[in-house]
């Protein structure tokens, strides 16, 4: 199953070395503007969150996603599988910065669900491999994010009572207030079920 990461799109005119970014629909000409806009907007969603007044789980949640330089090292052998060749030095750069702003834009669902207050307690680990799992125990559900590739990934969630389950949520929202909002609802879902 496959994910969209964000709404990110990069055109380089190499002849000319123009770059520019796109991120929810606005046009960036600077990595420096480009990534302040993907802060802005995470900082802008993650302070829109009202915690709840107690935990839905006296459970721990440990969330997982795979670490910046995973999937950087993705991107990259995603380039190279598609294009045949390494990335040149502007090719590069723009890989950097996209995959530095897909690592932000899933980092964030953690981020809000530790604002969140869903469950007593939460533990964010960064895994060495798009391939790694967790395990749930009696006292911790876990949810974590599996990569294959920059391309195949699927959020996994884990409890002792009901196993490891595909972790689904409407993603039909066009920004990220709106994803995020809908990944807490499901989260909730599941704090409640189990």
């Amino acid at each position: 199953m496959k994910i969209l990461f964000t709404s990110l799109i990069f055109a380089a005119a190499l002849g000319g070395c123009a770059t520019q970014y796109t991120y929810e629909g606005q046009k960036y000409s600077s990595k420096e503007a480009f990534l302040q806009a993907v802060e802005d907007r995470i900082a802008n969603t993650i302070s829109s969150i009202t915690p709840l007044k107690a935990p839905l789980s006296n459970k721990k949640l440990i969330m997982a996603i795979p670490s910046f330089e995973v999937l950087h090292s993705m991107g990259v052998a995603n380039f190279v599988k598609i294009n045949n060749r390494e990335p040149n030095s502007l090719q590069a750069e723009l890989g950097r910065n996209l995959n530095r702003s897909n690592y932000l834009n899933v980092k964030v669902f953690l981020d809000a669900v530790h604002k969140k207050n869903i469950y007593r307690e939460t533990q964010f680990i960064e895994m060495q491999s798009g391939s790694d799992t967790l395990a749930p125990s009696t006292s911790a559900d876990v949810l974590y994010l599996a990569a294959m590739d920059v391309s195949s990934t699927q959020w996994y969630f884990g409890s002792e009572k009901n196993g490891r389950e595909i972790f689904a949520y409407d993603r039909s929202s066009t920004n990220m207030t709106g994803k995020v909002q809908a990944f807490l609802e499901a989260v909730q879902t599941r704090a409640i079920r189990e």
